[in-house]
């Protein structure tokens, strides 16, 4: 329940502030809407540009984008499509994760050098990843039964390189005497 009183006395709260607070979370249309509306603004085309590139009206794309119609999964492939992208749909939803500008740009770099798609640098960066957050988890099993390492000194990552054919991590591990030693 909103706490009335705290929202009159303030001047201002943040309508990410309100729905976090009320526990609205959007659901996969309105995450969806949200990131083509982003990309579109992020690429710097506006609504008629990508009307035109979609083969459809202004209109109909701000309908779209204010969540006033839901359009067909041809028509979501379309829009992908005139911003660069493939729409992918799949039921593995708890699985999927949305990846920042940053790292995009990082992955289509890596892919761009290795002459590989961005979807094979992706998986390989997250094969990597997982091996690595099973090496930590591996260490903290082993700091745990032996008690010699102080458990909250996992190894770290320090850097990570590719070698033409799969990421690489690079992690220093301290031994009892706080060396580091990789």
């Amino acid at each position: 329940m909103i706490d009335r009183m705290r929202v009159q006395d303030e001047q201002h709260i943040s309508f990410d502030d309100f729905e976090k607070e009320i526990g609205y979370e959007p659901d996969v249309y309105e995450n969806l809407v949200l990131e083509i509306a982003c990309e579109r603004a992020r690429l710097g085309i506006s609504q008629q540009e990508l009307a035109a590139a979609v083969g459809t009206t202004q209109s109909a794309i701000s309908r779209f984008e204010n969540l006033g119609r839901k359009p067909s999964l041809s028509f979501l492939e379309r829009l992908a499509s005139a911003l660069g992208h493939k729409l992918f749909v799949t039921i593995f939803g708890e699985y999927q994760m949305h990846l920042g500008i940053d790292q995009r740009e990082f992955i289509a770099q890596e892919a761009s050098f290795l002459k590989e798609s961005t979807q094979k640098v992706a998986q390989l960066v997250l094969d990597e990843g997982l091996r690595v957050l099973d090496d930590r988890i591996h260490w903290r099993r082993i700091t745990l039964e032996s008690s010699t390492v102080d458990v909250d000194d996992p190894p770290q990552i320090v850097s990570m390189s590719f070698d033409g054919k799969s990421p690489s991590f690079s992690a220093e591990i301290p031994d009892q005497l706080g060396v580091a030693i990789s």
